[in-house]
């Protein structure tokens, strides 16, 4: 996000950050089924150890990252002021909860379709990949249009409808209306992600 910041302007950010978000849901189409579908012929060790050569395969290009504008070093001293300023507290706050929803659904969603609907992990592998899609639409959505009519509302109407389908979610009786709402679940997520 920092990089984000300080190369986009404000009235673009949503839409840059929008396109960020969508890469961290987009993980869900191709890295969920894939570890579904790798656990499934091999076992988990296999997708632990397949993970691990993930983030060492991607820690040389982080290391060519150009510095950040005015990096500083960090003190504790200053998250104090920093969270006692107008409205970054109760962001943080807000964030931190919508967050560990969405790591919530992400990693109870499959064991509960698994349980309840007899899914096979290339099932429940299949659910998330539809859930990835909607994401992928999700956060350039909700980007272009914060920076249209503001943060607020759709931070507002993405947590609103996000709400919604998690109230209806485990009352439905069929996994194709659970994999209907998981994806919109899922672009919810994504379309709340810009504006915080």
């Amino acid at each position: 996000h920092v990089y984000v910041a300080q190369a986009v302007p404000y009235e673009a950010r949503g839409r840059a950050i929008g396109w960020l978000a969508s890469g961290y849901f987009a993980a869900s189409i191709a890295g969920v089924p894939a570890g579904a579908a790798l656990a499934h012929f091999v076992g988990w060790r296999s997708v632990f150890a397949l993970l691990a050569l993930a983030v060492l395969a991607v820690w040389p290009s982080a290391r060519r990252l150009p510095p950040t504008r005015g990096a500083a070093a960090f003190a504790w001293s200053d998250l104090a002021p920093l969270v006692r300023a107008r409205g970054v507290g109760a962001g943080l706050l807000a964030f931190l909860l919508l967050s560990a929803v969405v790591s919530s659904v992400m990693t109870y969603l499959g064991a509960w379709i698994e349980i309840e609907f007899g899914a096979t992990t290339l099932g429940v592998g299949l659910v998330y990949m539809i859930g990835g899609a909607a994401a992928l639409a999700g956060g350039p959505l909700g980007g272009r249009i914060s920076d249209r009519l503001g943060k607020r509302p759709v931070a507002v109407a993405g947590n609103l409808a996000m709400a919604a389908v998690l109230l209806a979610l485990p009352r439905l009786g069929r996994l194709e209306h659970v994999a209907i709402a998981a994806a919109l679940v899922f672009l919810s997520a994504s379309f709340r992600f810009p504006p915080m």
